[in-house]
């Protein structure tokens, strides 16, 4: 299967009539260029919807009708989305070509539909020129790509590593759902058919057998007892088909409240998220009053930058000034304290100490010393003044005070914060529009409504398993029953009995070979899947010690190391590596192949595993188309080595929030 050409109308991002091309003419790869949020994952939504009729969200969720119309389109009362989708499909004759088409539209086209019950389906098929009935579309859409496998065709790259989650060991529900839609791709099915026709025919053989021995008077009681034993089994298998209807109902109901649930809680952590993100926004708007505060504050002392040099050489000036001043008053001090000796002494002619008379030449020295120091002090009483040293000291704090206290670097840095202030508060509104969006006409606090219905539901589900088990623990028991009345039946040596006795006993033994051979073959299989996936993941690891995968019984792959030891601890690249090794080999062996649409396929890889993969993509289906963004691939680096197997290029360019535009790159 080969999707040429898909054509949307107000699906997504996408105003109006958007087309893209994707038909490779023999090359297998497509590559759609575009930034986050632009409309990548809408391609893969409109073919996904296209065909089964359900778009994902970002949580894995169904989407609504109403989110899926474009913004601009539903304002303006278009309230209609339309996929088409052309499709070439290989068949024993040569090409068959499908055009499908699915359109959902409010059942009144002038009034604004408020629920998913006033839109209104339609769906046209054209089969090599020809109109095929709308009942007809799911079976055609089977028969191409059933839904059940479409997840190995169809998937978001970043959830790459959940293929591998789904089917490790103890994935239960999910494990066995995967592992049922691997082994569809594989053909296992149609074999299982098989097995399930060699069962009607014992059923039948075993009818002949007792129609037959009514005519024996010695068979006729187990005949009797078997008959009647096989009519209380059909009334049990009847009552099983329609326990099992009921609880395929509950299961069905259960799914779809939990779906709504699972939408609440991210539509509950949305209006979180949106609180939140407004009290970031209203933080930031506080925070930034107040620095703009500040800011104004010291734009008013930016004269105390501008009069720096002059405070400074002030300052300098009254420093030198004011010590020169304590010098000299200290100095002053000593020669007070110096005369205040020589007065005590009174410079007589015997010393005070010894008594002794002073020689004239010492007398003379002391009286010339004591003239001298008080010529001095009295020039410098003059200048020594102490309450000048205080003025001094006090006026040269004051200019201190109103120096420059680096007011222009504290505005400077202000204006930082002020900027990533901005920047901050640009982002988180960014992120409210988007919830916004996410959130419009929403009710976060909606699975209130719904709590209450799966509780009822996963009661419900309870007591019918309960019954459909003991159901079937009873047909078992009149199997057993059944058996040995046509054992008893097939003892007596009646010719006719005889014969349909060993045909029914040839009949069970090859029904048993026949199991018997089924479960090999789904061992093969499973075999055949771990040889393939590992030689997919040698071509795409980059680790040498690595040497393969092993395989679980639901599918699931292990890394095993050069010593033949299971690696327990895997980083989200390895995982999504041994992911694309599954895929890969499953394409490889597949009875059934189609294209593979990837959305972000590289965003947890290096370098040297991105070229690895790309090197192995083109050789993964027939056609690939491989949504990205810059972040993730290289348009010279990566993409030059793999140009020869590249059809087309796109570009998304998305000019407005609600708008974007497919151009060929």
């Amino acid at each position: 299967m080969i999707v040429e050409t898909l054509e949307m109308e107000n699906f997504g991002p996408f105003y109006g009539l958007a087309e893209i091309q994707l038909g490779g003419g023999g090359r297998p790869v497509v590559i759609v260029h575009g930034d986050n949020m632009s409309g990548k994952t809408s391609i893969l939504n409109a073919i996904r919807w296209a065909l089964y009729g359900v778009a994902k969200d970002r949580l894995g969720n169904p989407m609504p009708t109403r989110q899926l119309i474009n913004r601009d389109a539903y304002d303006e009362g278009q309230y209609r989305v339309s996929v088409r989708l052309h499709i070439t499909q290989k068949t024993s004759k040569g090409q068959s070509k499908f055009i499908l088409r699915r359109q959902k539209r409010a059942r009144k086209a002038d009034r604004e539909p408020t629920s998913e019950e006033q839109f209104e389906e339609y769906l046209d098929i054209d089969h090599d020129g020809n109109v095929v009935h709308a009942s007809e579309f799911s079976e055609i859409v089977a028969e191409l790509l059933p839904e059940g496998i479409a997840r190995f065709f169809l998937f978001d790259g970043e959830l790459l590593d959940e293929y591998e989650e789904l089917v490790g060991e103890g994935g239960e529900k999910g494990a066995a759902a995967v592992k049922h839609s691997i082994e569809m791709i594989l053909g296992v099915p149609a074999v299982t058919k098989g097995r399930d026709d060699f069962a009607l025919l014992e059923a039948e053989v075993a009818k002949k057998l007792r129609g037959e021995a009514k005519h024996d008077e010695a068979s006729r009681e187990a005949t009797e007892s078997a008959e009647r034993l096989e009519a209380e089994r059909t009334d049990l298998k009847d009552d099983l088909k329609v326990l099992n209807a009921q609880r395929k109902e509950v299961g069905v109901e259960l799914a779809s409240v939990e779906d709504i649930l699972s939408a609440s809680v991210s539509l509950r952590e949305d209006a979180g998220a949106l609180r939140e993100l407004r009290q970031r926004v209203k933080d930031l708007e506080e925070d930034a009053a107040t620095k703009r505060e500040k800011r104004r504050e010291k734009v008013r002392e930016l004269w105390r930058d501008a009069l720096a040099p002059t405070i400074e050489y002030h300052v300098a000036r009254l420093s030198r000034e004011r010590d020169a001043t304590y010098q000299k008053l200290g100095k002053l001090r000593e020669i007070v304290t110096r005369l205040a000796g020589l007065e005590r002494g009174g410079l007589r002619d015997t010393c005070p100490q010894c008594g002794q008379k002073l020689p004239s030449e010492t007398l003379k020295k002391l009286r010339a010393e004591q003239q001298s120091l008080r010529a001095e002090a009295e020039d410098l009483r003059g200048e020594a003044d102490e309450e000048r040293l205080n003025d001094l000291t006090a006026v040269a704090a004051r200019l201190r005070d109103i120096a420059p206290a680096n007011v222009a670097e504290i505005i400077a840095s202000i204006e930082d914060d002020l900027r990533r202030n901005a920047a901050s508060a640009y982002k988180a509104q960014q992120e409210i529009k988007a919830l916004e969006e996410r959130l419009r006409d929403e009710d976060p606090d909606k699975a209130l409504l719904y709590e209450q219905k799966r509780k009822q539901y996963l009661h419900l589900a309870e007591e019918l398993k309960t019954k459909i088990n003991a159901l079937g623990e009873e047909i078992a028991a009149k199997d057993r029953e059944i058996d040995q009345a046509t054992r008893i039946i097939q003892q007596h040596k009646v010719p006719a009995l005889r014969t349909l006795s060993c045909e029914l006993d040839l009949v069970k033994d090859v029904e048993k070979v026949f199991v018997e051979s089924v479960d090999d073959l789904i061992r093969e299989l499973r075999e055949r899947v771990q040889v393939e996936a590992s030689s997919v993941f040698e071509q795409l690891t980059t680790d040498e010690t690595y040497d393969g995968l092993r395989i679980n019984e639901h599918y699931g792959l292990t890394i095993v190391d050069g010593k033949g030891r299971d690696v327990e601890v895997r980083s989200a690249g390895a995982e999504q590596v041994v992911a694309l090794s599954l895929i890969g080999a499953l394409n490889r062996l597949a009875v059934k192949r189609g294209p593979v649409i990837m959305d972000t396929p590289f965003g947890r890889l290096d370098v040297k595993h991105r070229a690895n993969i790309l090197k192995f993509i083109p050789t993964l289906a027939d056609q690939v188309v491989l949504l990205v963004h810059e972040g993730e691939v290289d348009r010279k680096r990566d993409l030059d080595p793999i140009a020869s197997r590249i059809a087309r290029k796109y570009e998304i360019l998305h000019p407005t929030s609600s708008r974007s535009e497919i151009l060929s790159a």
